[in-house]
């Protein structure tokens, strides 16, 4: 839960007054509440000083004018950890052909852009070996 004030009292906005908690990502909200959720314990009650850089800044929003300094009520109710998407499993690569791309230099020599399969690729290493 929250509420929302200007440096004058003005309220801009309650999630106690919706009589709804907020729910929302960390990363989803003014870099002034980042920062302090990312601190915050679960139940704890925070009152939060925000200047307007880390909040609406030069443009402000509706209901905060430019350049305003934000307090915050805040209580944690609940966190949770954002979902990690899943790692790649058995990644096979799109192609196994190598591309062979020319310096500038090169190309201004007439040299190309080639598409090395990887049956030739091994030739070629053969052929530097010997």
């Amino acid at each position: 839960n929250y509420r929302g004030t200007l440096i004058d009292g003005t309220e801009f906005d309650s999630s106690y007054k919706r009589g709804q908690p907020a729910q929302f990502p960390v990363g989803g909200v003014i870099h002034g509440w980042t920062e302090a959720l990312l601190k915050m314990n679960v139940g704890s009650k925070w009152k939060l000083f925000i200047p307007s850089e880390l909040a609406y800044g030069e443009n402000g929003q509706r209901g905060i004018p430019p350049n305003s300094v934000l307090i915050f009520e805040v209580e944690l109710l609940a966190a949770q950890a954002q979902p990690q998407p899943p790692a790649a499993v058995n990644a096979q690569p799109l192609t196994s052909d190598i591309i062979k791309v020319p310096s500038a230099e090169e190309m201004k020599k007439g040299a190309k852009i080639e598409v090395i399969k990887p049956e030739d690729a091994q030739k070629i290493q053969q052929q530097q070996g010997k």
